[in-house]
């Protein structure tokens, strides 16, 4: 093979690897879960405009690999511009790792002393001595409890002006970053509402030295995951259908991006991780995370036109079932 024929083939190999979208640099070995669906139930029965949900997030780490994770970053944000946030749990909270206070003894000890002594002797026959001490000795001992140093365990806030919520857990010697964490959070709703759409996303990070700057430390994302979960009214069968057929829809599309995906070579998606530095999902996310996002015209979208036509009909079928949900506001 020539030169020029070499160059071609190569240059035809960066332009298509280039064009295809790339996934978010993440570690495999961590994976995160969230249910689909989730009960709004009111606080007080007296007043249902109040209601909260409770989300259980879990995590799962490889056990044969083990990896380790120094915080999660998790965020909350309902698409109801309605909703106002009332209270989320857990609250920001500090631990210490000494159980009780810590003790501190301090002595502070001076003294005097004044002494003479006069030796002498006549001839061989005698001699004599005469001294004198003076000594003044005080010693203070001072003792108290000094509280000990705290750490933060988890910090919590709003976001978006009050619309949604995040959390950010710390890994420490008494809070493991693996297993099931559960968040609660309480909105106003309207008299009308009977469901939402809820955007959750959570980010595993790892605090490492930088390769610039050896003395510092910079903190990298290892793993993330987004999540759209249909929030319903506990006691509306409806809503719950709704969310329900919802949720089966984006299983069926994730089944087939998953099947999309395997069925691309192994050297495309070799060069797609060695050009993963120049494009993200951030800037190019996928067409099922556009979709989700509501950033994706179902009907007009290039990307997912060129999709085979069953994975088009479970487009199409995930976006009506979505606007049947949001329909559930109007009746």
């Amino acid at each position: 093979m020539t030169l020029k024929p070499l160059f071609k083939l190569c240059l035809l190999t960066f332009i298509c690897v280039a064009a295809a979208p790339c996934q978010a640099e993440t570690d495999s070995r961590i994976q995160f879960d969230l249910p689909p669906t989730v009960a709004a139930f009111a606080v007080d029965q007296a007043d249902p405009q109040i209601v909260t949900v409770h989300l259980k997030l879990s995590s799962m780490i490889d056990v044969a690999h083990p990896l380790q994770v120094d915080q999660w970053i998790v965020r909350c944000k309902p698409r109801d511009s309605a909703l106002s946030l009332k209270d989320y749990a857990p609250r920001t909270e500090t631990a210490s790792r000494v159980s009780s206070p810590i003790q501190v003894k301090s002595t502070d000890e001076s003294s005097n002393a004044f002494g003479a002594a006069i030796d002498g002797g006549y001839g061989k026959l005698a001699s004599g001595h005469v001294g004198v001490d003076n000594i003044d000795k005080q010693t203070k001992t001072l003792q108290y409890d000094r509280v000990a140093p705290h750490q933060v365990v988890v910090a919590s806030g709003t976001t978006d002006r009050g619309r949604g919520v995040y959390f950010k857990l710390r890994s420490t010697e008494m809070q493991v970053l693996e297993g099931e964490k559960q968040f609660s959070l309480t909105w106003q709703v309207p008299s009308s509402w009977r469901g939402c759409l809820l955007d959750v996303s959570v980010e595993a990070q790892v605090e490492q030295r930088s390769f610039t700057t050896l003395w510092e430390r910079e903190t990298k994302t290892i793993g993330s995951r987004k999540f759209v979960v249909a929030v319903y009214r506990a006691e509306d069968d409806e809503a719950r259908v709704a969310a329900t057929q919802l949720a089966e829809a984006e299983r069926s599309l994730r089944t087939w991006e998953s099947k999309i995906e395997g069925s691309r070579s192994s050297f495309a998606s070799a060069m797609r991780s060695l050009t993963s530095g120049w494009d993200s999902s951030a800037s190019n996310p996928s067409w099922l995370q556009r979709l989700l996002d509501e950033q994706a015209d179902p009907h007009l979208d290039v990307r997912i036109r060129k999709l085979p036509m069953k994975v088009r009909v479970a487009v199409i079928d995930y976006a009506e079932q979505r606007e049947a949900f949001y329909r559930l506001n109007q009746m």
